[in-house]
């Protein structure tokens, strides 16, 4: 609405407060001051929503990778060990990996140990997509005391699962032989 219907509005509210104030209004004349009112509000609100558009709470930047140097390194070091016979899917939700409905168990706190929670890679079977194993790049920053909770927890998650959960700190150190044997061993 243009400010011109908005002054006016407010014009017309006046003046009828000001008539109202020389003598008792009249019923109808009440009901005039009070749809006035009214109107002169809505429009109001209308026009201080219009002015002001809403900006999101935070701001994003698009990443080039889901992955860190490192990891898009190890993931093809992965890919080369295993071949065709196996996939590599980086940067998965524990919540997507592991069932937390089990019956007796509050299901809702069971889901928050995994939210926020992800592995490095897993590793599935090309031609029926089960997943085998999931698979952790460890670095320095895994020496630090949260770090090591976090690794406990998911480690205890993983056995409790039954899933295997192959860790390598030692990457850069191995062959694509050597992580091939060590992935191999775990999932068998």
């Amino acid at each position: 609405m243009p400010s011109y219907d908005l002054v006016t509005a407010f014009g017309a509210a006046a003046s009828l407060l000001a008539q109202g104030g020389e003598q008792a209004p009249s019923g109808a004349a009440s009901m005039g001051i009070i749809l006035a009112a009214i109107v002169a509000l809505v429009l109001v609100i209308r026009l201080l929503s219009r002015r002001r558009p809403r900006r999101p709470r935070y701001r994003y930047r698009a990443r080039r990778s889901v992955m860190t140097r490192r990891e898009e390194w190890f993931f093809r070091v992965l890919q080369d060990a295993l071949g065709r016979d196996y996939l590599i899917f980086p940067q998965i939700h524990i919540s997507s990996l592991l069932d937390e409905r089990i019956k007796g168990q509050n299901w809702a706190a069971a889901r928050g140990q995994t939210n926020s929670k992800s592995v490095d890679y897993v590793v599935a079977d090309a031609r029926t997509l089960d997943v085998l194993c999931a698979v952790e790049l460890d670095d320095a920053t895994h020496d630090r005391e949260d770090r090591r909770e976090r690794d406990r927890q998911v480690e205890e998650m993983f056995a409790g699962a039954g899933m295997p959960l192959v860790r390598f700190r030692d990457a850069e150190e191995l062959t694509a032989g050597d992580v091939r044997r060590r992935i191999l061993r775990a999932i068998r």
